[in-house]
């Protein structure tokens, strides 16, 4: 797959999540696997994009993916699960959800799915754009959460909502 960004073209880099049966693209050579961890039945994949100077304060900025994979019981429902999974956001500063998005608009090609663009500021002060998918596939409950500071947000905008659009199952 190739994606057209800022006048250039780059070849994407396909990543699959086995535990999930889940696969989706890299947008360019600037992202790679950062860690991969497991906590009991709970799997978490961490990819960074090459971080960026923000000459506002001489700090890097590493735009994020994080996936997370864990198992639920067949009778989960994607609306409590999704409910359950935004709790912890909702005690961020200034936390808002800003747009809920499904299949049905074009964003996600996933069955059972859910996703939210949110922002919230951090101890620091810094204002983040975040989006979180959370989805159900195979009694696994699959969280795709990519998140970067406000500032930065529209300048890599499409390098993460490519990265949405290209999930899908395997």
């Amino acid at each position: 797959m190739l994606f057209i960004l800022c006048g250039f073209t780059y070849e994407s880099k396909e990543v699959v999540i086995k535990e999930a049966k889940l696969k989706f693209s890299l947008p360019n050579d600037n992202w790679s696997e950062h860690h991969v961890g497991h906590k009991k039945d709970v799997v978490y994949y961490h990819y960074h994009r090459k971080g960026v100077i923000d000459h506002k304060d001489g700090h890097t900025i590493v735009p994020e993916v994080m996936i997370v994979v864990e198992p639920v019981t067949g009778s989960t429902d994607l609306t409590y699960y999704s409910i359950t999974k935004q709790k912890p956001y909702q005690s961020l500063k200034k936390f808002k959800v800003e747009k809920v998005f499904t299949r049905d608009d074009g964003m996600l090609k996933l069955d059972y799915a859910v996703g939210n663009k949110a922002s919230y500021v951090d101890e620091k002060n810094m204002k983040h754009t975040f989006y979180f998918i959370h989805a159900i596939k195979d009694r696994k409950g699959i969280q795709v959460i990519l998140s970067i500071p406000s500032d930065f947000f529209e300048t890599y905008e499409e390098e993460l909502t490519s990265v949405i659009r290209s999930l899908e199952y395997q």
